[in-house]
């Protein structure tokens, strides 16, 4: 497989794997967060600090998965 062919199934899944896992944990939680009801304050860092988190684990997972398989 091409290497650009494994950036993008890895982005596509990171991306959507992120957004699953940062749904079902902001549930759990009962964490709502809306940026026109809220505004900019802590929320919107503990929204985006929560997703980039998740985002940095799964992509550096899935793209150590992709490089190993493809070995």
């Amino acid at each position: 497989m091409k290497t650009k062919t494994k950036q993008s199934i890895v982005m596509i899944v990171t991306i959507t794997l992120s957004y699953i896992a940062s749904s079902v944990i902001k549930a759990v939680l009962n964490f709502d967060y809306m940026p026109f009801r809220d505004g900019i304050g802590i929320k919107l860092l503990l929204d985006f600090g929560l997703y980039v988190i998740i985002f940095t684990v799964i992509y550096y997972l899935a793209s150590k998965l992709l490089i190993k398989s493809s070995h």
